[in-house]
């Protein structure tokens, strides 16, 4: 799989079942090759021969190319040769052997029919699990194909494929092992992937997954990582596919099953937005925990060393910051409650011939606050101390946080309620998400739907649901399920609103579905600004969050206030809050006149100060 944009066919995922080759000998290959094709020395008219590579070295031609690809081909089934040397026809024969190439298993297919006997199964049985798949190589029953041989091949997704009968004549070559192992692991996870829009499965497996909040390391609290999350309370999906047990870890998952209702309630939810239960907020949904790590270092080649500052004998001492925190090694206790201009890290030096120390402490930005989870001291073999100060800080989601399926259905939570002001069933169940119906027929999500029907027949038979991509699996079963429970088959049931308990004309899609909470958070990424920090060239705001910096405002939201007549705040976007400027005029030459000493503008060109007037400007439009 490959990402849509200017990225495409730049960045690849692996299939599920694809291997890396490793160098292997070339000897073996030319060996096999002697009696089949003529050294390159041979003096024969070349525009009538075809050209022999090994690993892009010329090694002999032939006039029966045909014969000599199968020949390679049935040597490297039969054993002869390794399986991951891959033979190529065109206009010329390329043998391949050389490390760094991918390859993926299919079966092979001869004249529409599989290559794998009832005895091949019966030794399957005999042998253990880790080594039937290398007897079926060794067979020749399956075999390694690379892209360019995938290129010329005819493959069959399913056994079904090669029974169906065709109205044109195609011969099959070969067939996958599942008819989803064409898929990278981040997309084979994806329940019912195949009734998605393409799109939203690249959203899914190549950025969500990455971005969603979860378990991913056993070894967290022994790790130092820059920045990093853990989902307090993981769950196992409902719904799985067969990926989930091929990853070997079940246990490692990045969400949770909440119970979503499809509906369009209070405008909260409107475009792709969500609503939130704000009671199962309270008691723990998607609450996270986030990470930051502050270093700092020693040098051996400087007099540094860590330690409280005092006003009284260090120099530069930093009164706006708060030194109470730190213990007489300069650095906080673990426990310890760190705020904005906190200091987490005591540093002094000593600079040149000077007596007083110079403090260098580093503490924390406005944005950053935390308690102490841990604290790091660890020598080089050069001298130097590196010091690593651990924060950690609980999160509960909030208003403007991105939630996201395992469908790439994102969204921004619009609003939280509380349990009471939410709409409920007959049972007295209050969803703990609801999403937007209008969310679904631009994106094409059906996998999602058809997932909420599966969660919830999980949820009312106890048992883990089946949703591996491209397998048959008929919606009927999990509705039979849904009615013997005393469900619609449908899923739908009737609310009633949790304002005035009167029952809703419509009925509800409600059912449990897999839900990820992704990194980017509304306390992250909030930021507001009147004047602060300016750049020293151009005056205007600086770009950085943490030092109070501003937001671009751009031509089109220039073009946006114009359009909407605020001039006003156009004025003070572009001005006032930017970079202003004063200049002196004088009315009767027009020129710029010059400010002296004593603070009273003068005409330089006049020899007067009478005509003087103060003007108004932009600091990029002083000349």
């Amino acid at each position: 799989s490959t990402p849509d944009g200017e990225n495409c066919g730049l960045v690849k995922s692996m299939a599920v079942f694809a291997i890396v080759t490793l160098e292997t000998p070339e000897q073996p290959i030319l060996d096999a090759l002697l009696g089949h094709m003529m050294p390159p020395e041979a003096v024969f008219p070349l525009g009538e021969l075809v050209k022999v590579f090994l690993n892009g070295k010329w090694v002999g031609i032939t006039d029966a190319e045909n014969d000599l690809e199968q020949y390679v081909k049935r040597k490297r089934r039969g054993g002869g040769l390794d399986y991951q040397a891959i033979c190529l026809r065109g206009k010329e024969i390329n043998i391949f052997s050389d490390a760094g190439r991918l390859l993926r298993p299919l079966f092979i297919v001869d004249n529409d029919e599989l290559c794998i006997t009832k005895e091949h199964l019966f030794e399957l049985r005999r042998k253990k699990p880790q080594d039937g798949f290398e007897y079926l190589v060794k067979e020749g029953v399956i075999e390694f194909v690379g892209a360019e041989e995938e290129y010329r091949a005819s493959i069959a997704g399913s056994i079904q494929d090669l029974k169906r009968p065709r109205s044109h004549h195609v011969r099959y070559t070969h067939m996958e092992l599942r008819p989803a192992s064409l898929l990278a692991i981040g997309a084979f996870v994806i329940p019912f992937v195949n009734h998605n829009q393409s799109s939203r499965v690249m959203q899914q497996s190549r950025k969500h997954c990455r971005q969603a909040i979860g378990f991913n390391c056993s070894n967290l609290r022994v790790r130092c990582d820059t920045t990093s999350h853990e989902l307090l309370y993981p769950q196992r999906p409902l719904v799985r596919t067969q990926a989930m047990t091929l990853i070997g870890r079940p246990e490692l998952h990045n969400g949770q099953n909440p119970i979503v209702a499809v509906l369009s309630d209070t405008g909260y939810n409107q475009e792709d937005s969500i609503i939130l239960n704000q009671s199962s907020l309270d008691r723990g949904m998607f609450r996270s925990m986030h990470f930051h790590t502050h270093k700092d270092a020693l040098k051996p080649t400087l007099d540094q060393r860590f330690g409280e500052p005092s006003e009284s004998d260090v120099g530069g001492y930093k009164k706006q910051s708060h030194y109470e925190k730190l213990d007489s090694d300069g650095l906080p206790h673990v426990g310890a409650a760190l705020s904005s201009s906190d200091v987490i890290i005591g540093k002094l030096f000593t600079a040149g011939a000077d007596v007083r120390e110079v403090d260098a402490s580093q503490k924390l930005k406005h944005t950053e606050r935390g308690r102490v989870d841990q604290v790091v001291i660890a020598a080089k073999n050069d001298a130097e101390t590196d010091v690593k100060v651990r924060l950690r800080e609980c999160r509960t989601p909030q208003v403007g946080d991105k939630f996201s399926s395992m469908h790439g259905q994102k969204g921004v939570v619009g609003m939280c309620f509380h349990q009471e002001d939410l709409p409920f069933t007959r049972d007295g169940i209050v969803p703990d998400l609801i999403i937007n119906p209008h969310a679904f027929p631009t994106r094409q999500t059906l996998g999602q739907l058809m997932e909420c029907l599966a969660g919830k027949a999980a949820a009312v038979s106890a048992r883990e649901q089946d949703a591996t991509p491209f397998v048959e699996r008929s919606l009927p079963r999990f509705s039979e399920e849904l009615h013997k429970a005393g469900f619609q088959r449908t899923g739908m049931e009737c609310m009633y609103s949790g304002r005035v308990g009167t029952r809703m004309k419509v009925r509800v899609n409600i059912g449990v579905t897999f839900y990820q909470r992704l990194t980017h958070m509304a306390e992250d990424k909030m930021k507001y600004r009147r004047t602060g920090s300016v750049h020293p060239l151009t005056r205007q705001p600086i770009v950085d969050r943490k030092r109070h910096g501003g937001i671009r405002f751009g031509e089109m939201e220039r073009d946006c206030m114009i359009a909407h007549g605020a001039s006003a705040t156009l004025q003070e976007r572009l001005f006032l809050l930017s970079d202003p400027y004063v200049m002196y005029i004088c009315t009767k030459c027009r020129r710029t006149a010059s400010v002296e000493q004593n603070k009273v503008p003068r005409c330089r060109f006049c020899k007067c100060g009478s005509n003087i007037v103060r003007v108004n400007v932009p600091y990029a439009c002083n000349c």
